[in-house]
């Protein structure tokens, strides 16, 4: 609209045209995201020094996780099912490749922690069948199989981290030092505590400070010295 509608016609004005975009759109990005981390920076600081809170929403996190790692098994299991079907179908040239897929989901399967039962509840009858068997439907499924595998391998990482750090974190909750090591035990009661509290203080004093700062700024001119 400037451009072409306000007579801005030399490429000298152009580019100051879209200099002037980018740092309002920048500015705009600051206005936006800026009261969430001045006020988000100085709360996460001090929660995170709690081990109690800490604890709090590793428990909230888990049900997520563990949602996350049964649609996983959920899609392999459904991969198979549909796998199986094939098999007798599929000619002589495909079924290695066929096989593969198989061992590939079963070795999945083996990582997958036993409760995660979502997966067992899909079953042959359950999965639709379209009668294809051509080799760019074995190439969908491979891709699909890498995918759910993919996934799964992520989220069940995550699950077994949460499950040593809330570990970790009860035990220091209730004085097991022995169980945790001393080193991991100092760490989290004399070194990350403080430490965390300390960043949280010097993070709050910094938020007070822009937006003192933010207040301020109208009556700049009308003060003889910098506020």
């Amino acid at each position: 609209y400037i451009i072409f509608l306000k007579g801005v016609r030399s490429f000298d004005g152009i580019v100051s045209l879209v200099l002037a975009a980018a740092n309002a759109f920048g500015l705009l990005l600051i206005c936006v995201f800026l009261a969430c981390g001045l006020v988000g920076m100085p709360r996460m600081l001090w929660r995170s020094s709690d081990p109690t809170v800490m604890l709090r929403r590793y428990y909230f996190e888990a049900t997520d996780i563990q949602e996350d790692v049964d649609v996983a098994a959920m899609d392999l299991a459904e991969v198979k099912a549909e796998l199986s079907m094939l098999t007798p179908r599929v000619t002589d040239e495909d079924a290695p490749v066929l096989q593969r897929m198989l061992e590939m989901i079963q070795a999945a399967d083996a990582e997958l922690p036993f409760y995660h039962s979502a997966s067992t509840r899909t079953t042959m009858s359950s999965v639709p069948d379209d009668g294809d068997v051509s080799r760019s439907k074995l190439v969908k499924l491979h891709a699909k199989i890498k995918r759910s595998i993919k996934i799964a391998t992520k989220k069940n990482y995550q699950w077994e981290h949460m499950i040593r750090e809330c570990q970790v974190l009860d035990a220091i909750m209730h004085h097991d030092y022995e169980t945790v090591g001393q080193t991991k035990a100092m760490y989290y009661t004399l070194f990350r505590k403080p430490l965390f509290r300390v960043l949280a203080v010097c993070a709050f004093i910094l938020t007070l400070l822009v937006l003192f700062s933010e207040l301020v700024l109208p009556f700049q001119q009308m003060s003889p010295s910098p506020l």
